[in-house]
């Protein structure tokens, strides 16, 4: 055939015209040809981000408007950013290098400019906790942004040490205390623990010795000693040498007569007085005898 070699001819196709997004309704259609178009040129089988390309290149330049729009960030509000800015202070228990860190990223939103390290320097010293430091940085007229971080960071951390000084001073306070309070109960036989359980065993025995005595402190009506049963009364069968009945002693009588010391000195006295009687009528008697005699 005229020396020609009999081939696959090319094909040349032509792309679907350009997509009229002012009628919406015919995206179907012109995406069923946008496909036909992609599988006859052999691109269907290219990355996602070369059909998009292309997809956008056929579509015009009005996609890419489109496309703006979902990809566009939204407007920062530098009225409220400045209002997080300035409501910053350092919260309870937050260090003053988190303080720092959180106000310049709040500032990176607060569109600034050249006042910007001098807004944060100003906050760091309205904002943070210790109220001393802050009112010294607000005597200084020259401070810079440098020197305000500078001087509050040595601040914490000088509070920092002196409150770990204060504690172990006082942990050393009470270690001292108690080995004194120890060594004094030590004088006599007691520890600070034996002390306690002294005071505790002590405090049982008084309640009961205190019931005890209740009972060691009452007598016996009929002998006078410590409480006991009638029945086992030692003086159940005794005479009382005072008013001389049974079943009772004397110590206990109530009977109103003499004592029994003084009732023994009268008996006493009584018999003298007969023997002294007797004796003087003996001798004049004999007396007596004697002169008849004569």
């Amino acid at each position: 055939m005229n020396g020609t070699s009999q081939g696959t001819l090319p094909i040349q196709v032509t792309p679907p015209e350009k997509f009229n997004f002012t009628n919406p309704v015919s995206w179907p259609q012109w995406r069923k040809r946008f496909e036909s178009y992609m599988a006859v040129t052999g691109q269907d089988s290219k990355s996602d981000g070369e059909k998009i390309n292309i997809l956008m290149y056929i579509m015009g330049e009005e996609s890419e408007d489109v496309t703006l729009q979902f990809t566009q960030q939204p407007s920062t509000n530098i009225i409220f950013e400045r209002f997080k800015f300035n409501s910053r202070v350092q919260n309870s228990g937050e260090t003053i290098e988190s303080f720092i860190t959180s106000l310049h990223s709040l500032a990176e939103h607060c569109d600034y400019g050249m006042l910007k390290d001098q807004l944060i320097r100003d906050r760091i010293v309205v904002g943070m906790s210790d109220v001393k430091t802050s009112e010294k940085l607000q005597l200084r007229d020259k401070l810079t942004l440098t020197e305000c971080i500078t001087i509050a960071k040595q601040a914490e951390l000088q509070a920092i040490q002196s409150k770990e000084l204060l504690g172990r001073q006082t942990q050393i306070n009470k270690i001292s205390a108690t080995r004194r309070f120890t060594g004094a109960n030590k004088g006599f036989g007691n520890t600070a623990r034996g002390t306690s359980t002294k005071a505790t065993q002590e405090h049982g025995s008084a309640v009961k010795v205190s019931e005890e005595k209740g009972k060691t402190e009452k007598k016996c009506f009929f002998c006078g000693q410590q409480w006991h049963d009638r029945d086992r009364c030692p003086a159940n069968k005794s005479t009382c040498k005072n008013c001389e009945k049974k079943g009772h002693w004397a110590v206990v009588c109530k009977n109103k007569k003499e004592p029994l010391k003084q009732k023994w000195r009268l008996k006493y006295k009584m018999g003298y007085n007969l023997l002294l009687r007797q004796c003087l009528d003996l001798y004049q008697f004999r007396f007596l005898n004697h002169l008849k005699l004569n």
